[in-house]
């Protein structure tokens, strides 16, 4: 197996870590040459943890090919990464070059029904896992459904997707900043509550299927860009 980049994801990313939290990490990597030609399934994932100076480090990987295919089908998890995180990992040339080339691929798939609906899916889980009817909510997970929204609207408005993180916003701060029985929170918890309202509900949802089609991508494109990467990988 052999790591090409990785990204950071989780709580670390948008400071709503606490004293325990670990580092959370996401790896793309390639499996053996062989095990392409063969037949038979292929590992398509893997979790490591390592402990470091007192702290822990997650690792959980995609292989190649089946990153590319959640880049295909826009699952929001898989297209929040840009640039920074394949320079900053790996100074070899040709991965630099194949990271480019996986942006653009990712800039070229984009379907944004399918995240659309994928980001309306995820908000709707976590209202229904977290914030309905529960008296006793962490903050962060308000700061989860403010991220979620500010996603959906930036696809929703058409605005430029390039997903340049910027991890953490003023508004975020704010929330995570204000005391669970201030006045000034229960005030924005109202908000944010009644934005999950309203991007959960069928007609919005409806709304994305007349607003965006929903493109139809040849699988060969898929494949033969996955072959592409992999020659460049093993040099064949």
């Amino acid at each position: 197996m052999r790591k090409i980049f990785q990204f950071p994801f989780g709580s670390r990313v948008y400071n709503t870590y606490g004293p325990n939290s670990d580092f959370d990490f996401r790896e793309v990597f390639v499996l053996p040459l062989e095990e392409y030609f063969s037949p038979g399934p292929r590992k398509t994932s893997s979790v490591r943890t390592e402990v470091f100076n007192g702290n822990s480090y997650s690792y959980y990987g995609w292989e190649m090919t089946h990153f590319l295919g959640l880049l295909f089908k826009s699952i929001p998890n898989a297209v929040e990464f840009n640039s920074s995180h394949i320079n900053a990992f790996n100074a070899k040339k040709e991965y630099v070059e194949i990271g480019q080339d996986i942006i653009a691929f990712k800039d070229t798939v984009f379907c944004p029904n399918r995240y659309l609906k994928a980001q309306t899916g995820n908000l709707f889980n976590l209202r229904k896992q977290y914030l309905d009817n529960k008296e006793d909510v962490l903050t962060k997970k308000y700061v989860e459904a403010m991220r979620l929204i500010k996603r959906i609207k930036q696809v929703y408005n058409e605005e430029d997707f390039k997903i340049e993180f910027v991890p953490e916003t003023e508004d975020e701060n704010y929330v995570l900043s204000l005391k669970r029985s201030g006045v000034e929170f229960v005030k924005k918890r109202k908000s944010i509550e009644a934005e999950i309202e309203k991007y959960c509900k069928k007609d919005f949802v409806d709304d994305i299927d007349k607003s965006f089609a929903k493109e139809e991508l040849s699988m060969a494109y898929l494949n033969e860009f996955c072959l592409g990467v992999l020659r460049k990988v093993y040099a064949f």
